[in-house]
């Protein structure tokens, strides 16, 4: 089973509409570096709080699959600290705090990358999935 797709929304490199984010490891933290631009803002001068969610539950759903497997997000949980503006280049660092045999605990973070600032910070639990199963 794959773990990735050609057009998954925030990775896939042929959905035309998607975010297209590279994806990388170091010390089994998924990590990805981007940068919004002001189509994806909320209110005026602020990236989407949406997105941002997206960003680090793809982060976390990654560190998990490269340490355990596939898996799919069953809970979220998002704390915002400081906007995001269009333009600023951000980190997205995700990794597992917990598994089990079934689920996966993992949490994540957006840090801007001038001045080192937490964005927001996440946790999550993800189900397994085992090539049996079908999504």
């Amino acid at each position: 089973m794959s773990i990735t797709s050609p057009y998954c929304f925030v990775c896939g490199k042929e959905n035309p509409k998607g975010l297209k984010v590279n994806v990388f490891f170091e010390d089994n933290i998924a990590k990805t570096k981007y940068v919004f631009d002001s189509a994806y803002q909320g209110w005026t001068g602020i990236i989407h709080g949406g997105l941002i969610s997206t960003l680090l539950d793809e982060v976390m759903a990654y560190a998990v699959a490269y340490r355990l497997g596939p898996a799919v997000t069953t809970h979220l949980e998002v704390t915002f600290r400081n906007p995001l503006r269009p333009k600023e280049e951000f980190i997205a660092s995700g990794w597992v705090v917990k598994n089990t045999s079934r689920k996966a605990e993992a949490e994540a973070e957006i840090k801007r990358i001038k001045d080192n600032v937490t964005i927001a910070t996440a946790r999550a639990t993800l189900l397994l999935i085992n090539k049996r199963l079908r999504i």
